[in-house]
């Protein structure tokens, strides 16, 4: 992820480690984690703060100026995170674990505030309207979700015949495109819950897409 203004970027490897770049000069200028299983980050480029999830469930919040970490996070589950997204200035976190679970963290007091179960195996991608407070997931069970992080699921999507690879949402437009290991992508209506179009043509699996709405 990058902040073109400061041009400055954030990456994660496998080798665990989060690196702090300067765009300019390509120099790598702070390095933070390292043995630990690192699953995720969101950075909060105002406050100079980056949120990372790990395998074990739990959360670190690190200062990018010092390389320390600010806040450390303990979940009460030991499945991994594999999704993540912040609301920095309500600080909620909206997360997905290995067994399907969806929970909404209070960031300041490090705790979960909400957790429903809806998919039955790992959810693989993750988008949210925090105005609204909504949700929408894909998994690996072949199902799209919209959820009411307040509540509950409103509507499940069926229609792929492999694990779901992304999801990408229009809220204004209520619409969705997923992208699935069936080959191919569909668009959905998040009001009536229909498949509106099926997009084939890929011979395999559909991992990456952009939209242009308008």
């Amino acid at each position: 992820m990058a902040d073109w203004d400061s041009g400055r970027a954030l990456s994660m490897g496998a080798d665990n480690v989060i690196r702090l770049w300067d765009l300019s000069s390509g120099e790598s200028i702070q390095h933070i984690g390292g043995g630990d299983s690192l699953q995720t980050v969101q950075v909060n480029w105002t406050s100079g703060q980056a949120l990372t999830a790990h395998g074990r469930g739990d959360m670190k919040l690190w200062d990018l100026a010092s390389g320390k970490v600010v806040k450390h996070i303990s979940s009460p589950v030991s499945s991994a995170t594999l999704c993540m997204i912040v609301d920095w200035p309500s600080e909620r976190v909206l997360s997905t674990l290995s067994d399907g679970a969806l929970q909404v963290w209070d960031l300041q007091q490090g705790r979960v505030i909400q957790e429903w179960y809806g998919h039955g195996e790992p959810v693989s991608c993750l988008t949210a309207n925090w105005e609204k407070n909504y949700a929408m997931t894909a998994a690996y069970d072949k199902t799209v979700r919209l959820w009411d992080i307040l509540s509950e699921v409103i509507t499940e999507f069926q229609g792929h015949r492999l694990p779901l690879m992304g999801v990408h949402v229009n809220w204004d437009s209520q619409r969705a495109l997923s992208l699935g290991g069936d080959n191919a992508l569909r668009f959905w209506d998040l009001e009536s819950g229909d498949s509106l179009r099926v997009l084939e043509g890929h011979i395999g699996a559909v991992s990456c897409a952009a939209v242009r709405w308008e």
